[in-house]
């Protein structure tokens, strides 16, 4: 008894071990894997609205002077409180720790269809559970907002209980079978052997009805 309750708690221990910064979790619905998939997500979706924000002022500039606005506050290379673009005579990175407001998702909300496209992309902010923890302001440019890429990558494991015995069993299939040749004619007659392990199927076998131990063929299934 000591020993199975040794060994679930090691295996417990060691699931939840972090190596190269992956953490592994036994069920869906933990709190760590939850928070990372938010954080994730967060972050893709954020990146991903700001990196469509620059390709929209590409089209519109037709040039790359507004790269840097959109783009460089996710280097990580810039600190708070110091200019993002410098082609701008005014853009700062700046912390934040609110929800973006609705107002600034909105704020180049026009019937125009460049004003459309913006818009659209900060309304896809709706969809983030995380606050940003920085955001970008400049002259007469959208207010963009930034968010970490998550440190530590949470993963989920199914957990293989190997401190519990499994329950191996085999089933015998009364019912004689016959292979036959190509004029139908019976050759050999046999029963069939399945053997189980933990309720699964591993390996089936065709036995001689007189005596199971003369095996006539066997195959492993693929089922894991």
């Amino acid at each position: 008894m000591k020993s199975n309750l040794f060994l679930f708690f090691l295996v417990f221990f060691l699931s939840n071990l972090t190596f190269a910064d992956t953490v592994y979790v036994a069920s869906k619905t933990d709190a760590k894997l939850l928070a990372y998939q938010d954080t994730l997500y967060a972050y893709e979706t954020g990146k991903s609205i700001c990196e469509s924000l620059a390709v929209i002022f590409q089209k519109l500039t037709n040039s790359h002077d507004y790269d840097s606005y959109f783009l460089d506050a996710w280097s990580g290379n810039i600190k708070f409180n110091q200019p993002v673009d410098t082609l701008l005579t005014f853009s700062v990175f700046l912390p934040n720790d609110n929800f973006p407001e609705d107002s600034l998702k909105y704020q180049f909300n026009s019937n125009s269809d460049i004003g459309q496209k913006i818009t659209l992309q900060f309304i896809r902010l709706d969809t983030i559970k995380i606050i940003p923890y920085a955001r970008v302001e400049g002259s007469e440019m959208p207010v963009v907002y930034i968010y970490r890429k998550p440190t530590r990558v949470v993963l989920y494991k199914k957990l293989d209980k190997c401190w519990l015995p499994k329950h191996i069993y085999r089933t015998i299939d009364t019912q004689t079978h016959f292979i036959l040749n190509n004029k139908d004619r019976t050759i050999t007659p046999y029963n069939i052997i399945n053997y189980y392990e933990g309720n699964i199927l591993k390996k089936i076998e065709w036995v001689d009805p007189l005596d199971n131990n003369k095996i006539i063929k066997n195959f492993l299934t693929k089922i894991n």
